[in-house]
Order: C-alpha cells, then sequence, then structure tokens
C-alpha cells in the first residue's frame, strides 16, 4: 500500500560527508522556488567506497511514490555534542517529487521541485522527533553508529510521518538568519581562518513586481524551465550570508551571474561578498526579438583570497523566452487587417476609377505595410 502523501513525507538526508553533499546542500538553500534539484544515494556497496544509503525495503517504497509526492530535504550534522554523541537533524526545505524516483547504475536518483524553506522552530525538538520516528526499523534513517565518519550509517532516503507538523500546527518557518546560524555552527559548514563558506537564497521575481515570484511553467527534456516575456525586466534577487567575512573583513569573495543568450545585464554582473550578511540584486532584461526560445542564468560564486577550502553554491536558471500576453491580439489584428487591405487593394480600376476609390486603395496599402511590421515587431525572427 502507498503511504498517504496527506500525513506521509519522503525524507531526504543529506550530510557533510564529502564536498558534493555540501555543495548540494547549500544549492538546495540557493535555488528559486520552483527549482528542481537533484538528489542521489547509493543502492549497493563499493569496496573502499560508498557504503549501502538506501536499503532494498526503503528502496522499493521510494520507487513507488507517484510525483508531487511530500518531500522534506534534512541536513544532517554528523558530530554532536562530544558528551552525547548523536547526530542533529536541521531540515532546510519542503519540495515535492518532479518526476518518479529511478534507480540507475547503483544509485537511487531523485529530483525534487523545491518549495518554501523548513526551518525548525526548536532544532531540539526536531531532532528528537527525527531519532524517535525515523531512526528505528523498519526505516533506519542515518544515525550514529559508532563514529561520524562511519558511511554504513543508515537509510538516507525513507518514508515517515510528517514531523514538521504537530497537532495539526507547523513547528517549522521561513527564518533563514536562525538556518544559518545552525548550519554555520557545524563542523562541515563552520568557517574557519583557511576555510569560507557562503549561505545563500534566491528571489527571482518581474522587476516592476518583486511581491510576485517567477516559477517553472515549461517541462523540456524532463527539466522545468522558467516562463519570461520578451522585452521584459526581472531581478534576481540574492540574500547571503559570509560568515567568513567576520574572520577576514578584507578578503572579499565575489558574487557573479551569467546570462546566456537573449538576455541582458541591466545591472552588475559581479559583486563584492564583502559582509557578513546583505542582499544583492541582479536585473536583466529579455531581448525584444530573439532566435531561439530558451536561455539560462547561472549564479556562483568565487573564492576570497586567503581561503584554501571553499565552499559555496552554483545554480542554473533555465529560462523558455515566450511572446508577450498581447501579442497574440496583436497578431490576429494584424492578420485580419492585411487580408482586408490585400481584397481592397486587388480591386480591377480598370472598369472606372474614382478619386474615392484612389484614397481608399492607398489607404488600404499602408494598412498593410502597417499590418507587416506589426507582425514583425511580434514575431522577429523566432521560429513558429
Amino acid at each position: 500500500m502507498q503511504p498517504d502523501p496527506r500525513n506521509s513525507v519522503l525524507y531526504l538526508f543529506n550530510s557533510g560527508f564529502s564536498g558534493k553533499y555540501l555543495r548540494n546542500t547549500l544549492d538546495t538553500l540557493c535555488h528559486p522556488m520552483g527549482a528542481t534539484n537533484p538528489y542521489s544515494y547509493s543502492t549497493v556497496a563499493v569496496p573502499g567506497g560508498s557504503a549501502v544509503n538506501v536499503d532494498a525495503a526503503n528502496l522499493s517504497q521510494v520507487l513507488g511514490l507517484p510525483v508531487n509526492f511530500p518531500v522534506v530535504i534534512v541536513f544532517i550534522d554528523r558530530y554532536g555534542p562530544s558528551s552525547n554523541p548523536a547526530y542533529v537533524y536541521h531540515p532546510l526545505r519542503r519540495g515535492f517529487l518532479a518526476s518518479p524516483p529511478r534507480q540507475d547504475n547503483g544509485r537511487l536518483n531523485v529530483r525534487v521541485k523545491l518549495d518554501q524553506l523548513c526551518v525548525a522552530t526548536n532544532a531540539g525538538s526536531f531532532s528528537a522527533s527525527v531519532a524517535a520516528a525515523l531512526v528505528p526499523a523498519p526505516r533506519g534513517a542515518p544515525h550514529f553508529a559508532g563514529s561520524p565518519e562511519n558511511r554504513a550509517d543508515g537509510n538516507y532516503a525513507v518514508v515517515g510521518p510528517d514531523l514538521t507538523l504537530q497537532n495539526g500546527m507547523p513547528v517549522v518557518s521561513d527564518d533563514w538568519t536562525s538556518l544559518v546560524g545552525r548550519l554555520s555552527a557545524t563542523k562541515a559548514l563552520g568557517s574557519t581562518p583557511t576555510k569560507a563558506v557562503i549561505f545563500a537564497r534566491t528571489r527571482f521575481t518581474p522587476d516592476d513586481n518583486p511581491a510576485v515570484d517567477v516559477v517553472p511553467a515549461f517541462r523540456e527534456h524532463e527539466q522545468e524551465k522558467y516562463l519570461v516575456e520578451r522585452g521584459q525586466s526581472y531581478r534576481l534577487r540574492v540574500t547571503y550570508s559570509f560568515p567568513f567575512n567576520a574572520i577576514a573583513p578584507l578578503a572579499p569573495a565575489q558574487g557573479a551571474v551569467e546570462f546566456g543568450g537573449n538576455l541582458d545585464s541591466t545591472s552588475s554582473k559581479n559583486v563584492a561578498i564583502d559582509a557578513i550578511a546583505r542582499e544583492v540584486d541582479f536585473v536583466f532584461a529579455t531581448a525584444d526579438h530573439v532566435e531561439r526560445r530558451t536561455s539560462y542564468a547561472t549564479i556562483f560564486f568565487v573564492q576570497p583570497p586567503g581561503a584554501t577550502e571553499f565552499i559555496s553554491p552554483r545554480i542554473d536558471i533555465p529560462l523558455r523566452i515566450t511572446g508577450r500576453r498581447w501579442d497574440v491580439v496583436v497578431t490576429v489584428i494584424a492578420v485580419l487587417i492585411f487580408v482586408a487591405g490585400a481584397t481592397i487593394t486587388g480591386l480591377d480600376l480598370s472598369k472606372g476609377v474614382t478619386p474615392a476609390l484612389v484614397v481608399v486603395k492607398l489607404i488600404a496599402g499602408i494598412l498593410q505595410a502597417g499590418a507587416v511590421l506589426a507582425l514583425f515587431s511580434v514575431r522577429g525572427n523566432k521560429p513558429l
């Protein structure tokens, strides 16, 4: 029997065991609303490498989950208090399955459409709930197993009760400041004089309406793309936290955005990451006439001087450029005018010419030319 999505969720765990999982954790936080992020776990043991991260029983259950099943992403602090060595669990973000989970080449691959941040209002209480509800068999969620370096520490994808609710009320919030404070206090994501970590979150909105999120609304080749209108301006607002700045204030990092074709930056594409916390805006406009309907924006960060280890997010935002909302109306009117003009200008003048008829044909010719210009302004040289 499949789990009920009304009171069950799929928990996907990330830990600080390797750089790629730390980067994935930061990407999970950085992506704008509706973005799709991948998660991958070993289902077979590799000698000298990966342990089994999802056992057969949990794998079977996860593979049977439908699209849009709710997901909670959780970061594991493997190094709990020395007086009581235990994992500490930090919920990061909600989401939904973007596609059916798949098993490929000994790995479980899951794509999640990300939703709101999911920050425990009481970190200790949430960790205790995970330990009580998800760690015991048969779920066997990740847990301390003799050493924080032990790779064989449990199942990283499990279905269980929704621990973000208690008596029907949420026990999580969108508290970015608290989340960064907790993560930056962990060994894996803490900054030191030689290690710099950047936390960031992104909001994608129309430039003239920052209260409305742009969300993916087009699917192509299993990729969700954000729809943007041609000839319009958009804003990527990046809120970052850079604890390394408190350690080395004279060693700023760099934040940057790279835009694909048919996009023009109307703000600086590079900013100094020179504060402990700040918001920065990257504003861009889509071209009026585009040859290709696809483009992208990539947000990334550049390592500060003095840091020998640098952990930061890097996210790609795929775009699909559409016509303006009124383009269809303009196209229909222009075609009708063109047809009417062609009919009038095609009148046979050999049967008699009057000044009024000449004027009518001249006006019809002008309307035809205007219709052609209107069609070009709407379509440009875009593919149909």
